[in-house]
């Protein structure tokens, strides 16, 4: 069981995105759903309640300025649109420090990179290749707050 919460895209953001993905070819295996998580753990569940859902409903919608925008590939080949925003760091520790109500602070995944992932099976030989970013803000204007299975 993990714990899963993510910042979802309005729909022009949505629109964005797969539109800019399309410059990408054949190199990229496109993602047909965008978000950026801002927890997640298989460990540390956090149980969602009215302090925390006010929490990061007070803070949407949140804007994100393209000139942060870079490039990058995470994991198993999977292209990323990092970011850099105050807002969704600032979430990302608020939810770090709620663990189950307890006011400590975990230390897992302290290493919060914010990024929405573009697709998979991306080589990153291509990255070089790709210099064009997207100039347009996105918008994120949603969460979800999910328990997921395995």
């Amino acid at each position: 069981m993990r714990t899963v919460i993510e910042l979802g895209l309005n729909e022009q953001s949505i629109k964005l995105l797969e539109e800019y993905i399309r410059r990408f070819g054949k190199t990229l295996t496109p993602r047909t759903e965008f978000h950026s998580t801002v927890y997640y753990s298989e460990s540390i569940h956090i149980c969602r309640d009215e302090y925390s859902t006010r929490y990061l409903s007070e803070r949407l919608p949140i804007k994100l300025n393209p000139e942060t925008y870079s490039l990058d590939v995470f994991g198993n080949n999977n292209l990323v649109l990092k970011y850099e925003n105050y807002s969704v760091k600032e979430i990302e520790t608020f939810l770090r420090k709620r663990k189950n109500g307890n006011p400590s602070f975990s230390n897992e995944y302290p290493n919060f990179n914010p990024h929405i992932t573009l697709g998979k099976n991306f080589d990153r030989k291509h990255l070089k290749f790709s210099t064009f970013l997207l100039g347009e803000k996105l918008v994120f204007d949603s969460f979800s707050w999910n328990f997921k299975g395995k």
